[in-house]
């Protein structure tokens, strides 16, 4: 019975192999019969324009750009909220807020310490009472998850607001 099965099976797998192949000449000649043969051209590519370089018009571009100071023209107004220019600034305050990133916290006898990285890669600590941002910011408190500050923004009429902003923690 199993050598009759397997002669069956051969005899379907020889009748297979015909040497009829007319129906797939026959699907090829319709497929090249429908198909175009067109190609859209290459887009023309404009012609480069050169452009000197006037090195006395713009900064050199070998050399880091550095970061923007608030002009430190400010103008005395009696009675009005004004920052004290004449504090000597400290490291932190060459950087605007959203260039710094709290990276955690340290703790010692004194108190709790906010470890903030600059977007240039530097890490300094800050406590309460430190400035920092453009903004004359001063530090008002040091918490885990991040830290207060209070920035002296002017209002355009000589004057000074603050504004308190929230540091947080970054994940």
């Amino acid at each position: 019975m199993k050598k009759l099965a397997l002669l069956a099976l051969v005899s379907a797998g020889l009748y297979g192999c015909g040497d009829d192949i007319s129906d797939l000449q026959e699907f090829v000649s319709s497929v090249k019969a429908t198909q175009s043969g067109y190609v859209e051209p290459m887009p023309e590519v404009a012609p480069f324009q050169h452009e000197d370089y006037v090195a006395s018009e713009l900064r050199s571009p070998f050399v880091a750009p550095q970061p923007e100071l608030i002009v430190e023209a400010v103008e005395v107004v009696k009675d009005c909220l004004t920052p004290d220019v004449n504090r000597i600034k400290e490291p932190l305050e060459a950087y605007a807020i959203d260039n710094l990133t709290m990276k955690g916290t340290v703790g010692d006898a004194e108190g709790l310490w906010a470890l903030m990285q600059t977007d240039d890669g530097g890490l300094f600590r800050v406590r309460a009472g430190y400035h920092m941002g453009l903004y004359f910011g001063l530090v008002t408190q040091v918490r885990r998850d991040g830290l207060d500050l209070i920035e002296l923004i002017p209002d355009g009429s000589g004057c000074w607001v603050e504004r308190y902003t929230d540091v947080a923690l970054a994940e």
